[in-house]
């Protein structure tokens, strides 16, 4: 492999080790930042998930919607 600058006489082996092992860690890096936002994500799935049933809320519960669609279907 040739030098990077005609002037400089230090091979780009080393350059290359380095740029390499960075890579590995910035990789490293991705899939731990990846993994912990995927368990975010379903962490906030699951509550909502689960808020869906049990509040009553501004608008009303699944029950004061049952109640409507019930009293509109009569």
């Amino acid at each position: 492999m040739a030098d990077l600058d005609p002037g400089d006489r230090r091979p780009t082996k080393p350059l290359v080790k380095r740029l390499d092992r960075w890579a590995g860690e910035i990789n490293a890096f991705l899939m731990v930042l990846a993994l912990g936002l995927a368990v975010l994500d379903a962490t906030c799935f699951a509550a909502l998930h689960l808020n869906d049933g049990a509040t009553t809320g501004m608008y009303g519960g699944p029950a004061t919607h049952a109640a409507k669609i019930a009293a509109i279907a009569r």
